[in-house]
């Protein structure tokens, strides 16, 4: 069949469905939804920032998980059970801007774990197949994308080719390929640069 036409008078507009946040000023950027599409769960920064935990059916903000840092990105392992956040702590006179991944039991929100050593803050997150291992796409100095070992609680690999920034990360549904979104420096129209590399070697 041919393409459709999105002018075509029959066009049917999408209703917008509003979930926000009890306050105003929070910024939300990256989203992660549950499997079965019950949960969405998404990342707060500036005034109360945190994890939100919303149910898509009610339209309502069922959980929140405070943090004391802006949280860049979130995502859920593919067995629903661990939920990562990235937490960012903002450059200072004293230190340079830095990352920390946290990990929390999806169900009872309780932490279980941190992993350090984000030179910058994590932009997106991507679980391999297995559970075991988290790809992140960092924006910073370096490296700008690394591989977490979740059962280590340590960085597998990091890539540090020319302290590069990565705007987003992903494994390939077997978790053989990992494809990373790369900024190109130059005037804000320049497009990014999509890099593949094998996830056994990378």
């Amino acid at each position: 069949s041919g393409p459709v036409s999105a002018s075509t008078s029959s066009r049917k507009s999408a209703t917008r469905r509003s979930m926000s946040a009890t306050w105003s000023t929070a910024c939300s950027y990256a989203r992660s939804s549950s499997r079965n599409g019950r949960f969405l769960i998404n990342s707060v920064q500036n005034r109360g920032h945190g994890v939100q935990i919303w149910n898509v059916a009610s339209q309502k903000l069922e959980h929140f998980i405070q943090t004391p840092l802006d949280v860049t990105a979130v995502a859920l392992d593919p067995s629903q059970k661990t939920l990562v956040a990235a937490l960012y702590i903002p450059e200072s006179k004293t230190q340079r801007p830095e990352g920390i991944i946290v990990g929390f039991d999806f169900a009872s929100r309780a932490k279980l774990f941190e992993m350090k050593g984000v030179k910058g803050h994590v932009t997106a997150f991507s679980f391999h197949p297995s559970g075991r291992y988290l790809a992140s796409s960092e924006y910073g100095t370096r490296p700008n994308f690394s591989i977490w070992d979740i059962q280590e609680r340590k960085a597998r690999f990091r890539n540090e080719e020319g302290g590069r920034q990565t705007l987003d990360i992903a494994f390939s549904p077997d978790g053989k390929s990992l494809a990373v979104a790369v900024e190109t420096s130059g005037d804000i129209g320049n497009p990014s640069t999509l890099e593949m590399y094998d996830a056994g070697t990378a």
